[in-house]
């Protein structure tokens, strides 16, 4: 049951709140916040279903795309410097 209805908890959330055409946009860290702790509970799941490989390599994978991310769109109230000394 946890098979099955943990998938279609994790897409509706990602569907009502993340994805580009969601319902219920949010701001950027809460849907920063709420994909980190998707991808969190996916590599957690495989993790503990001896997949091992495959939960380091979604979490490495979703490191370098939330970092591209939060690069690409910036985050509110991040200070940011345009060089050294700046």
């Amino acid at each position: 049951m946890l098979g099955i209805a943990a998938p279609l908890a994790a897409a509706g959330v990602w569907g009502r709140f993340v994805a580009p055409k969601a319902r219920r946009p949010v701001s950027l860290p809460v849907r920063l916040s709420i994909e980190i702790d998707l991808f969190v509970v996916a590599s957690l799941a495989l993790w503990f279903a001896d997949a091992r490989g495959l939960a380091l390599g979604s979490l490495g994978i979703a490191t370098s795309v939330l970092n591209a991310l939060t690069e690409h769109e910036g985050i509110p109230g991040q200070r940011t410097t345009n060089g050294p000394g700046v």
